[in-house]
């Protein structure tokens, strides 16, 4: 709700506060009241005892008075006989004497013999005629709403002759005397029902609610109970109401004392002042003690946050606070944290823009410079400087000499240019760039400067007492184009390396149409993998001549890519790349499941062709791809020969030789492909399981050149029959070299004298013309 932690603060300890005062507040009034109420109701029942106890004497004086006379002999002979008068002059002469306000003399049959004419006097008739009392007995009786304090007195002789009552009247004033005799002004007052049963009350300060709510009491109070505070006429009071003994039970009467609250608690007003006036001193010191506290907690806070902001921008800014509390130790924490990541961050900056091993500025680093160079508008030259044999010193004296090579290199290029900038783009390869604004550099001096750096970079040095020979190759851009981005100018100086170490030369400029090569070379890679997702290759198929029977029994399958815009790619160039690239896996299954297809089709329309497939020698040291071969090759119709390049073989003899023999096991042949292209070795031939060998085809095309080249062909042919593997001759061309093969005894044929690498619709076209007329070479066979 509150978003701002000063304002939460001081509504927190503020709103609190508050609660916490006025719930004081309200405690000290309760208490205050139940103090009150409590010293009232004291009071209240020490007066009670008083005024009982004063009636009770007064009670029983006039009860002995009364008691005297009901025993008098010459008064209860003067009742017995009848004698009025006697009766009355006794009567009067007591009355007068105890002070009753009424009196009366009532007979056994509840006749008023004396007093007919007292107000209560039918009450008390009937009273004692229903009770018929034979002992003295005192009590409140209630008539036409004003009380009587009344005493009953038997005349027995010994029967109940009648009975002698006396009454006192209890009114306002005798409760005035009454309350004369409490400590505190106390109001007295009788309450009791009249012949209506409406209770009536002798004190006016009582409400009708009051009297209402105390007459509840009657039916069955025998004592003062707990004061309790009542409304009155002229405000609410504290009151305690008694029981009094009534004569008759069915109009019983209350003693009530009650005291005004507010007079109770004039006393305690100015002790609730003030804790009024505390408290509201108190909640004003509580609001600016929370203002003073939340504007300490907040302030540090917000430096805090300001500081973090900071920080996370990059920015590092430091907390400085004077107190001593838990949030100084925060901003101590929080300072050290920050100048632990500033420093942290400066040692990742560097470690992301320096070389580990040599300290030197990385390729990142040198982008930035050449960038920066670029934005001032100046087009900087870079170098760089390749250093040979780098692996071989690296072998033999470890990495730190090497190491110390290319520092001892980077001192040598500081030496020539203080104002260049050093660093290490690759293993061993040092990039330098010349910060020369054009005005002041001339670009056609790069390749003498070029020079010079190869006379001074190559050189003896010594690296830790060891004299190591240094020699360097350096690749530049001499005309860098305007515009080119930073990761350009580097590029192209590297690439300018690569051509001189292609080269075999010291320095090489970049030259632009080696770099389109390799740019088109990526995109044809990506080309030729989607066309593979795409199976957009084609196989085509080449004819294979048999010597013997005189007619063509076999064909190699042979990969061809018909781009859509650059038309037909030479596969030379694109069976490289595959190499290159590790697509070749993917060729060849391509290859591999077209021909299978194929020869199934052809087997069906009669013709039993055996099918050649070229196999990389990068694949036979892949177990897994082996066994994905042979599962594939295992679903052929007709025979199958994988024709593999004799130096794939001996690159790597045991894995090779283990590929081929599980391909021989399987019933699948295997040739040597292109004999005497490589380094030949008659070991390997010994050792290789294959049942074919092709001569390469610069051996036959050279034989007419004269009996040197004949000679070779004809040794090859005799050796590989020697050991038991037949031969095919490619790159036949003519009628001669096809003559000529025939007379060395060579068993297969195959090239554009026999026919051209064609679809397999446009074979089964052209085996069906081989059946339908004689070939111009059947003539050899019979040779």
């Amino acid at each position: 709700m509150f978003r701002n932690l000063r304002t939460k603060l001081l509504i927190l300890y503020g709103g609190v506060f508050s609660l916490a005062l006025l719930f004081l507040g309200l405690a000290a009034q309760f208490a205050i009241i139940a103090y009150a109420k409590q010293n009232v109701q004291n009071e209240m029942g020490a007066a009670t005892s008083v005024f009982t106890r004063l009636w009770s004497q007064k009670s029983e004086a006039i009860k002995t008075n009364a008691e005297l006379l009901a025993r008098d002999f010459g008064f209860k002979s003067a009742l017995a006989n009848g004698d009025l008068p006697t009766v009355a002059s006794a009567f009067d002469n007591l009355r007068s004497r105890v002070q009753a306000d009424e009196g009366l003399i009532v007979a056994v049959d509840g006749t008023v013999l004396a007093g007919a004419q007292s107000p209560i006097a039918a009450n008390i008739a009937a009273i004692v005629m229903d009770a018929q009392p034979i002992e003295a007995r005192t009590g409140i009786i209630t008539v036409n709403g004003q009380a009587y304090s009344t005493v009953i007195a038997p005349v027995l002789a010994p029967d109940p002759m009648g009975w002698v009552v006396f009454a006192l009247r209890v009114d306002r004033a005798q409760m005035k005397g009454l309350e004369t005799l409490s400590s505190i002004p106390l109001d007295a007052a009788i309450i009791s029902p009249d012949a209506k049963g409406i209770w009536r009350s002798t004190s006016g300060d009582l409400s009708v609610e009051a009297i209402r709510d105390l007459s509840g009491f009657a039916a069955h109070q025998k004592q003062h109970t707990r004061a309790e505070i009542v409304p009155g006429t002229q405000g609410q009071i504290i009151a305690v109401a008694t029981a009094l003994p009534g004569l008759n039970e069915a109009q019983p009467s209350l003693l009530l004392l009650s005291y005004p609250l507010n007079k109770a608690l004039s006393s305690y007003q100015t002790l609730l002042f003030i804790l009024m006036g505390l408290g509201g001193l108190t909640l004003c010191a509580v609001i600016l003690a929370s203002l003073f506290l939340a504007r300490t907690l907040t302030r540090p806070i917000l430096m805090l946050n300001h500081a973090a902001e900071k920080l996370k921008a990059g920015e590092t800014e430091l907390v400085t606070l004077h107190s001593k509390d838990e949030i100084a130790d925060l901003a101590a924490t929080f300072n050290a944290m920050a100048v632990s990541i500033h420093e942290r961050e400066q040692r990742i900056l560097h470690m992301a823009r320096h070389d580990l091993t040599t300290d030197l500025p990385n390729r990142a680093a040198l982008e930035d410079r050449i960038g920066a160079l670029t934005d001032e508008g100046g087009r900087p030259l870079i170098y760089a400087i390749g250093v040979e044999r780098f692996s071989h010193i690296r072998s033999i004296w470890g990495m730190k000499t090497s190491n110390g090579v290319i520092n001892a290199l980077s001192d040598l290029l500081r030496d020539l240019d203080p104002d260049a900038l050093i660093g290490r783009l690759g293993p061993d390869v040092i990039g330098m760039v010349l910060p020369r604004p054009e005005d002041t550099f001339q670009f056609d001096l790069a390749p003498d400067f070029a020079a010079t750096l190869v006379q001074k970079l190559d050189a003896r040095v010594s690296i830790d007492d060891q004299m190591v020979d240094i020699g360097v190759v350096i690749g530049y851009d001499p005309v860098p184009q305007t515009g080119q981005t930073a990761a350009e100018y580097i590029e192209k100086a590297l690439i300018a390396l690569d051509q001189a170490r292609t080269a075999k030369v010291k320095t090489a400029a970049f030259d632009p149409k080696t770099y389109d090569e390799l740019a088109d070379n990526v995109l044809l890679t990506d080309e030729l993998h989607s066309a593979l997702d795409n199976e957009d290759l084609m196989t085509f198929y080449q004819p294979k001549y048999d010597y013997r029977l005189g007619r063509v029994t076999a064909a190699e399958a042979l990969v061809r890519w018909d781009h859509a815009t650059r038309g037909m790619v030479s596969p030379q160039r694109f069976v490289l790349l595959a190499e290159e690239t590790g697509f070749i896996r993917d060729l060849t299954l391509l290859v591999l499941k077209n021909t299978l297809r194929d020869q199934a089709y052809l087997k069906s329309l009669g013709f039993d062709i055996a099918m050649s497939v070229n196999y990389s020698g990068r694949l036979l040291t892949d177990r897994d791809y082996t066994e994905q071969t042979l599962a594939i090759c295992a679903q052929a119709t007709g025979k199958l020969c994988l024709e593999i390049t004799e130096t794939a073989v001996i690159e790597d003899p045991t894995v090779g030789l283990a590929a081929i023999e599980r391909f021989v096991a399987a019933g699948i042949e295997v040739s040597l492909d292109d004999f005497g292209t490589g380094l030949s070795s008659l070991s390997y031939l010994k050792m290789i399981p294959a049942q074919e060998l092709k001569i390469d085809r610069s051996f036959i095309m050279e034989m007419e050149k004269g009996q040197r080249e004949r000679l070779l062909v004809a040794a090859t042919i005799n050796l590989a029959h020697g050991l038991g593997m037949k031969v095919t001759a490619e790159g036949v061309e003519d009628d001669t070299a096809l003559a000529l093969l025939a007379g060395m005894g060579c068993d297969m044929a195959q090239g554009y004298g026999i026919a051209r690498p064609m679809p397999i619709d446009a074979l089964e076209v052209w085996l069906r013309a081989c059946e339908a007329q004689p070939r111009k070479y059947d003539a050899l066979t019979a040779q």
